[in-house]
Formats: structure tokens, sequence, C-alpha cells
């Protein structure tokens, strides 16, 4: 994440699903969505993670 003059790096330790990345959207409420590389899908809205994995 970018604040304009600094960078944060999230981990899977963080709350994101996997380390892995293999690509992000930004959805219109701001949400920051992130598909992972086996761990599912994660959702975070600038303050808590959600993950969402294959049932």
């Amino acid at each position: 994440k970018f604040d304009g003059t600094n960078w944060t790096t999230y981990h899977k330790g963080d709350g994101l699903a996997d380390d892995c990345i293999l690509s992000m959207a930004i959805d219109g409420q701001g949400n920051s969505w992130i598909g992972t590389n086996g761990g599912g899908v994660s959702k975070f809205d600038g303050t808590n993670w959600t993950t969402f994995t294959q049932a």
C-alpha cells in the first residue's frame, strides 16, 4: 500500500491469504482484492483482512 510517501508491505502473517500474489484489483468502495497462488482471495478494507477460499 502506498500512502503518497511511504510503502507498506503485507504478508501472510498480516492476514494475506498467501505471500505469492498473482493478481490485484481495487473495487468501487476502495477495497483491495488480492488473488494468491493456492491461498485463495484476500480482501483488505484498509483495516481488516477477509480471506475467501474454495469450498
